[in-house]
């Protein structure tokens, strides 16, 4: 799957072993832009045959509650599958709001998708989990 585009919500490529789904939309607050993000990132995961993958928010502005609820049932998704999930580029508004939700310490976060693939290239070359650069 290289430089692949579903629809206009996600895009997605490997590298290195790492699936990477990049976040196109920059507000998602919507119910039907929730809904289609989150259909769109479940067929992306179920038919790619990668474990480790990379979320990059750092096109996100503006995120709602239901947008993380959204995240979490790919996280749940991803859990199921045995794989691994870091999130990358979040912008500091919308880190105040995997803060405020208290959700931001069940996922690996990271500054920038370089530095999360460098976790998931330290992972490999270690053979355990090498967490990412943002606490929250």
């Amino acid at each position: 799957m290289d430089n692949d585009t579903v629809g206009a919500l996600v895009g997605h490529h490997s590298h290195e072993g790492v699936e990477i789904l990049t976040v196109r939309v920059a507000s998602i607050y919507d119910a039907a832009v929730i809904h289609g993000l989150r259909q769109q990132l479940n067929r992306i995961v179920e038919d790619s045959g990668q474990t480790r993958f990379l979320l990059d928010l750092s096109v996100v502005r503006f995120m709602s509650a239901e947008a993380l609820g959204a995240l979490r049932g790919l996280r749940h998704l991803l859990l199921r599958k045995g794989a691994e999930l870091k999130l990358a580029g979040i912008q500091p508004g919308v880190l105040e709001i995997f803060r405020i939700s208290r959700l931001g310490g069940i996922y690996d976060i990271c500054n920038t998708v370089a530095s999360a693939l460098e976790a998931f290239q330290a992972t490999s070359a270690w053979a355990e989990s090498m967490s990412c650069d943002v606490e929250l």
